[in-house]
């Protein structure tokens, strides 16, 4: 029975997709593939590895991410799901946590754990807290608004996205999007903050402590949005809060509780102090008014990526002394496993198999390697 589905919406990284059907090959997962490459990937339309069921379906053109997507959610079957970038890594015990989670709080929208991001050192995969995002946040507060507020002005809106999510959230944002709406030409963050900000009105969020996403990047281009702006315009800022608007009275589940707490004039004062023209107005004014300050913290960071290549050279010379002295820094897979469990734990195995498949195919796998990989596990 499967117990939650992923939906993974790609661009030229079909390889990428290979090693995610070798991470979660025999769990109980449903993987949707949506891809937007100009090319079929050639490995077929749908099938199965044990518990893990897979399909595939393209839609060329990088600006094809809202047609995929809504196609992609059309097709989701489990009470649970979650959005996964293809190059990256959702921890199978971190999922299986956020679902009892979810069981267990009716009050929570989203749950997910640790937030951390890794990078080959040397040739080995090497673990780090994901900056701010890797720091410990939540939205209990009791009114929608409030936690509205609070994610926006600590932006913390990708910490929501990449969370599991209850699948009925999800169709309904998807269902309060305009048949027409295009992404091109916007900010890059619009679509991001229109479904983190219709979570946090729907539901309360914290950011659990157990290992959960591991964000991964390659060497391989990803496109920009094209002509893409800085901020969110005012006529968008309008859009957004019209998305929130619908999302909150299509959700029939919440209509008539406490607690939601959604007024379009506050709603939209928030979104344009964060991320409208006037955000970036107040930014400027600032570096304007304290120069002096700037010099000082851009002399800061030169001091502090020096410091970060100068401790990043003695990971490389010996990973055991370096997490001696910096024990918030860099982690190497064993011993990021090890402060979650011991070796016969399942969090260590599932960190372990982690590190293991993208170490050994950092760029993902071509059919052939996915065939062999798949035989060699099935004979052990």
């Amino acid at each position: 029975m499967t117990l939650v589905t992923a939906v993974i919406l790609s661009y030229n990284r079909q390889d990428a997709l290979r090693r995610q059907l070798l991470y979660y090959a025999n769990k109980p997962v449903h993987l949707i593939f949506a891809d937007g490459s100009d090319e079929d990937w050639g490995s077929g339309e749908y099938g199965s590895i044990g518990e893990m069921t897979w399909e595939y379906f393209r839609i060329p053109g990088f600006d094809s991410y809202i047609p995929r997507l809504r196609t992609a959610v059309v097709k989701v079957d489990s009470e649970f799901m979650f959005f996964l970038d293809d190059e990256e890594c959702i921890l199978w015990t971190g999922i299986e946590s956020a679902i009892n989670f979810l069981i267990q709080n009716l009050d929570h929208s989203c749950a997910g754990g640790r937030a951390d991001i890794c990078t080959f050192v040397k040739r080995r995969i090497a673990i780090r807290p994901w900056g701010r995002w890797g720091k410990p946040f939540e939205l209990l507060q009791p009114s929608g608004l409030e936690r509205f507020e609070s994610m926006c002005t600590e932006k913390r809106t990708a910490n929501l996205f990449y969370q599991i999510q209850r699948t009925k959230n999800v169709r309904t944002w998807v269902g309060a999007l305009k048949p027409d709406f295009e992404p091109s030409g916007i900010f890059p963050g619009f679509l991001e903050t229109a479904f983190t900000g219709s979570l946090s009105f729907l539901g309360k969020w914290k950011m659990n402590s157990y290992p959960f996403w591991i964000r991964f990047r390659s060497e391989s281009p990803h496109p920009a949005w094209s002509t893409a702006p800085d901020h969110i315009s005012s006529s968008q800022v309008f859009e957004l809060e019209s998305i929130i608007d619908r999302v909150v009275n299509l959700d029939s589940g919440n209509q008539g509780q406490d607690g939601i707490g959604f007024k379009r004039s506050l709603t939209i004062e928030i979104i344009e102090k964060n991320f409208g023209k006037s955000s970036l107005e107040k930014s400027e004014s600032l570096v304007e008014s304290t120069r002096t300050l700037i010099v000082r913290r851009k002399f800061a960071k030169r001091v502090l990526k020096f410091a970060i290549r100068q401790s990043w050279s003695l990971w490389r010379f010996s990973p055991r002394i370096y997490e001696l002295l910096y024990p918030q820094g860099l982690k190497a897979v064993s011993s990021f496993g090890k402060a979650f469990g011991s070796k016969k734990s399942a969090v260590f195995s599932d960190i372990y198999s982690f590190g293991e498949i993208w170490s050994k195919f950092p760029h993902g796998l071509d059919a052939d390697q996915l065939r062999e990989e798949l035989r060699l596990r099935a004979n052990i």
